[in-house]
């Protein structure tokens, strides 16, 4: 379990006691969005470290997860964003990235 999921799951009973108000909910789901993102750049390289010590089945494993992750991250972008854009193309390119290997 990696760092930024560690700490999503404990963001999650902060904001059960803090008031939901938009700012709140955007921020949850922009945090949401990086942990996702940041977790299949981590499963990513975990990849393309099993495939250098030629343990395709990991390698193929970790890439799937990956790009599961990403999926996730895609489905969390905000269309009424100002940046959306721009999250949008980044989770495309890391999908070429992530989803060639």
């Amino acid at each position: 379990m990696s760092y930024c999921s560690y700490c999503g799951e404990h963001t999650r009973v902060v904001f059960h006691i803090v008031s939901y108000g938009n700012v709140l909910k955007d921020w949850k789901k922009r945090a949401e969005l990086k942990i996702n993102f940041y977790d299949c750049i981590t499963l990513f390289y975990l990849g393309l470290c099993s495939e250098e010590q030629q343990k395709w089945g990991e390698r193929v494993t970790y890439c799937q997860a990956a790009v599961d992750r990403l999926n996730e991250s895609m489905h969390l972008v905000n269309k009424s964003d100002n940046d959306a854009a721009a999250i949008t193309e980044s989770l495309r390119f890391a999908m070429d990235v992530a989803g060639g290997k």
